[in-house]
């Protein structure tokens, strides 16, 4: 609240409590705003627009701005990067693991004549 007292043209130096300032700055704003109303209302819109144009054309500044500074960030940390000693791998390099050896499954051959045989067995008895 005292920031907005000092920048609206009030001396904060007498130390006036927190609701003494927002009775002085209401004050004033409503003397502003009974100004406002007795222009006229082409003129104020001209000026509303004015004011957003340069605000928007700030924002646009200061973005670009940011966008400059942050481009200018990795930049430095690119060139830092490509200027610094190659690292040396130290130690034992990792061996490359082969995959596993595939085990033929060979079928056993059946005795057919011994399969045929202990069917008929079974069949029989």
């Amino acid at each position: 609240v005292k920031d907005v007292y000092k920048a609206c043209g009030f001396e904060a130096d007498a130390n006036p409590d927190t609701l003494s300032m927002l009775t002085d700055l209401e004050a004033l704003l409503e003397d502003l705003l009974s100004e406002i109303a007795s222009m006229s209302p082409s003129y104020v819109m001209q000026k509303e627009k004015e004011k957003e144009k340069q605000r928007r054309d700030k924002l646009r500044q200061e973005r670009l701005a940011q966008q400059q500074l942050i481009y200018e960030q990795r930049l430095k940390k690119s060139m830092e990067r490509s200027q610094a000693p190659a690292k040396k791998k130290l130690g034992k390099q990792v061996m490359f693991r082969s995959a596993p050896l595939k085990k033929r499954v060979r079928e056993k051959k059946r005795d057919t004549k011994a399969d045929q045989e202990a069917a008929d067995m079974i069949y029989l008895t």
